[in-house]
């Protein structure tokens, strides 16, 4: 074996010398992660850094609880922040050995970011998560009724539902009424817009609302109602079969009078003609070239039908199939 030789620097010691490359060795050593200790020494952290779960946009309430996986870490640290850089309302938690964590007194409308860090046995932490964020919605949607509107003309009528909300918005709307001095009644949940309500019978109709939003906060029902109208009596007309009819809205919206009601064959006196049997060319009683006539005319992915005008006033109505397509033929 061959030896190189060697010598020191001037001026520098064999004891010199080993300091130098323990430092140096411990550098290199830290390259995965690492923490530089109370002496300046740079030792590696063997902990990896934990991955938040991910938050809604919305949470119920003024308190959210994040939550992170487990790594092969002792102990997590969770930050809080308003801003994305965790500048501004920062508050951390303790190092608890849980992966997760509860932030109380947070402020309704504003929104947070989380991140959270491990560290390993000797205390040395991990880099920080990526964040993640969410706004807190505590108050729940004000609802209502569109503006109040004149007395009815119908046991049937329409109503428009409001619903406002500052955070996650108005999921959906719970419509209660009461008539005249009676107690409030539930009638239905609906979506916010325009629904059709059906009374009971004639009386002063008073209507309540209570909202939820999309977290699940939910309005108080107001003690008095929002908006009232009035009901009329109905106004019903008995046809030659004896079937009623309500014709109230007819009556007192466009003033069509009682007595041009006071008539009528009934329903379905005039049956419609289902499924006509249709003439082909050389058909006895297909017409020929002398012979024309107005007629309405139908095609439907390649099926083509006419039927004669003259012949539908007999019968009112002809239900037929065209292209595989149900349709009434009227005239």
């Amino acid at each position: 074996m061959k030896h190189l030789p060697f010598a020191l620097p001037r001026g520098l010691s064999l004891a010199a010398l080993s300091g130098f490359l323990a430092v140096l060795l411990l550098t290199a050593g830290g390259c995965r992660g690492s923490a530089t200790d109370g002496g300046g020494l740079v030792t590696p952290v063997t902990v990896r850094v934990p991955d938040l779960q991910p938050e809604p946009e919305f949470t119920a309430g003024l308190e959210n609880q994040v939550a992170w996986n487990a790594t092969d870490a002792p102990d997590y640290q969770v930050e809080k922040a308003s801003d994305q850089e965790f500048s501004a309302d920062v508050s951390n938690s303790d190092w608890i050995p849980s992966t997760s964590y509860v932030f109380t007194g947070l402020e309704d409308g504003r929104t947070y970011f989380y991140r959270v860090r491990a560290r390993d046995a000797d205390g040395n932490p991990s880099a920080w998560s990526a964040p993640v964020a969410s706004t807190q919605d505590a108050a729940p949607p004000v609802t209502g009724l569109a503006s109040t509107f004149n007395d009815q003309t119908s046991l049937r009528f329409k109503l428009v539902l409001e619903g406002t909300d500052q955070g996650s918005g108005t999921r959906e709307i719970d419509l209660w009424f009461a008539v005249d001095n009676g107690e409030p009644r539930f009638y239905g949940t609906y979506a916010p817009g325009e629904m059709t309500f059906l009374a009971d019978g004639q009386g002063r109709y008073h209507f309540f609302t209570e909202g939820v939003d999309a977290v699940g906060n939910r309005s108080v029902l107001p003690a008095e109602p929002q908006v009232s109208t009035q009901v009329p009596e109905p106004i019903i007309i008995t046809d030659n079969t004896g079937e009623d009819f309500d014709i109230t809205n007819a009556v007192l919206k466009h003033r069509l009078g009682v007595p041009y009601w006071d008539f009528g064959l009934g329903r379905n006196a005039i049956p419609p003609v289902i499924d006509p049997r249709m003439l082909e060319p050389g058909d006895p009683g297909y017409p020929d070239d002398q012979n024309t006539a107005a007629v309405i005319g139908v095609r439907r992915e390649g099926d083509i039908r006419a039927y004669r005008i003259g012949d539908i006033p007999n019968r009112e109505v002809v239900d037929d199939v065209v292209g595989g397509e149900a349709l009434a033929v009227t005239y």
